[in-house]
């Protein structure tokens, strides 16, 4: 291993330093390190002239009286050639504490800032992103706000044997060998507040199923290795997608939903232009629109060969955007071959977002919510609260599947927004994912279930774009029994033009 302060002289920021200290003492030894820290504790041996010139220096550092330079060499001179495991974690548990409010420190506060909105970056902080990343601890979301939630058992269990279990403030975990690793950034809003103001608050999530026919071209090629399909947009219908997208939200905030999903492919070139102007009016203009978070479906674009899922804060700014990893494979039924979507390349990021009282929440599109490591990396590594998913595709089971099982063993909320076209023949579009309690069981364990968006026969003989939607009602204070299964109560309710209010129905294992 490279010299120990050789590396310590070579970082850029204290976050790099943080990093350092816990690769020297994240190894087997971990739980001994752990105890001995411990004994040590108590023998009040972080008392001695070490530990004091330390916390001066940090001091100093903070408080911006020595460069970060200075810092760094004065702490190389005290660790000596190689610290002690004490040394590398009282540091580490120093700026534990440090964290919690790190916005009282100027030197922890640069760069943070991502724009003249309120965007700030949480992670990872450090500026090497080849082995471990740091990143705050995401901010208190639903199961903490909502009390029904977070009365359900945790199915979640915490590896207690290494450093990492010590922090609260921020965590450090190792980067996935050639898979992405993640962006997360905070919108700081309190906008989601009102969500959880009191016994009969709610919150509304609208999904919308797009329409029931295609609405852009498909190119197919054909190569030796393999064979593609390209996406082109159907240049006629762009404007009337546009108007549709402003039709709905401007519906859906008259019915005061918070949060609206778009699925796979309803975007065009110029949808997320429109969309943005249109919600930036809407907030210097309309102090009563209500919407707050906009999944705007995804985009394919035929000149960079990518397919990119937008979110978009109540005001028009751009919150997140991925790239989809992993391409759909069609299969022709006119001549039976397989044809792989011609992504031009795999993402070397995935971006994700922290807002209070929802959590940290993470978009997808289609396939990539499937894909086992990244799943478990995503839920186990960043404590994902969130997922929404838009999609397009023809069969729910695999989605249904991963998202119950995100709910039982994360207590995580998912949304699936998938388009009406390729379910033209099936009862249900899309559905929602809720943690609840399986009362049967003996321990009452965790279970997932899904609410189902069931738009169906709605628009089969007239059909307009967007205008098939339905609502999702949650209410986070408020439990109710479905059969043998608790959870928080929700409802659904059907566009205003197909009316319709009904409690949902869970369904359990088998559907």
């Amino acid at each position: 291993m490279e010299n120990f302060q050789k590396r310590l002289l070579n970082t850029v920021n204290i976050f790099d330093i943080l990093i350092v200290l816990y690769q020297f003492v994240n190894t087997s030894n971990g739980p001994s390190y752990i105890k001995q820290y411990g004994e040590n504790l108590n023998k009040g041996y972080f008392e001695a002239p070490l530990y004091q010139c330390l916390n001066q220096l940090i001091d100093e550092l903070l408080d911006e009286n020595i460069s970060f330079d200075m810092f760094k060499e004065e702490l190389a001179n005290l660790c000596k050639e190689e610290p002690s495991p004490d040394f590398c974690i009282w540091i580490l548990l120093y700026f534990d504490q440090i964290l919690e409010e790190y916005e009282r420190y100027p030197h922890l506060k640069q760069n943070r800032r991502l724009s003249l909105q309120r965007l700030t970056a949480v992670g990872p902080l450090n500026t090497s992103l080849d082995g471990y990343q740091l990143y705050y601890t995401p901010v208190k979301g639903i199961p903490y706000h909502s009390p029904v939630i977070r009365n359900i058992r945790s199915a979640q269990l915490r590896d207690t044997s290494k450093i990492a279990s010590l922090l609260s403030s921020y965590h450090i975990i190792s980067k996935p060998a050639d898979e992405p690793y993640l962006i997360v950034k905070k919108y700081e809003t309190q906008e989601f507040k009102e969500c959880f103001a009191g016994p009969d608050s709610t919150l509304k999530i609208a999904v919308v199923p797009f329409y029931k026919d295609t609405w852009y071209k498909t190119k197919l090629s054909e190569t030796p290795i393999r064979n593609y399909f390209e996406i082109l947009s159907e240049s006629s219908l762009e404007e009337t997608i546009n108007t549709a997208y402003i039709r709905m939200l401007e519906t859906l905030n008259q019915q005061n939903v918070d949060i609206v999903v778009f699925p796979e492919l309803a975007m065009n070139a110029s949808t997320k232009n429109v969309v943005c102007k249109w919600l930036a009016a809407q907030y210097f203009g309309n102090p009563a629109f209500k919407i707050k978070l906009i999944f705007l479906g995804s985009f394919w674009n035929y000149m960079d060969k990518t397919n990119t899922c937008t979110l978009l804060s109540s005001t028009g700014t751009v919150l997140l955007e991925n790239h989809k990893k992993i391409g759909f494979i069609y299969k022709n039924p006119e001549n039976r071959k397989q044809y792989h979507e011609a992504l031009s390349q795999r993402p070397s990021y995935f971006e994700a977002l922290d807002l209070d009282y929802l959590g940290r929440l993470i978009y997808f599109i289609c396939r990539d919510s499937l894909e086992d490591l990244d799943q478990a990396y995503l839920w186990n590594q960043h404590h994902i609260n969130i997922e929404v998913i838009s999609s397009y595709s023809k069969s729910l089971s695999h989605f249904e599947n991963k998202m119950r099982y995100f709910s039982q063993t994360h207590k995580g909320i998912s949304v699936v927004a998938n388009c009406c076209e390729p379910r033209s023949q099936k009862d249900t579009v899309g559905f929602i994912s809720l943690p609840a309690t399986d009362l049967s069981s003996e321990n009452r364990n965790a279970e997932g279930f899904l609410l189902h968006h069931r738009p169906t026969g709605h628009c089969q003989n007239h059909c307009e774009i967007c205008k098939c939607y339905e609502i999702f009602t949650l209410y986070p204070f408020k439990v109710e029994n479905y059969a043998q299964y608790q959870t928080l109560k929700a409802e659904r309710r059907f566009s205003q033009d197909h009316a319709n209010i009904s409690t949902c129905t869970f369904l359990a294992k088998t559907l």
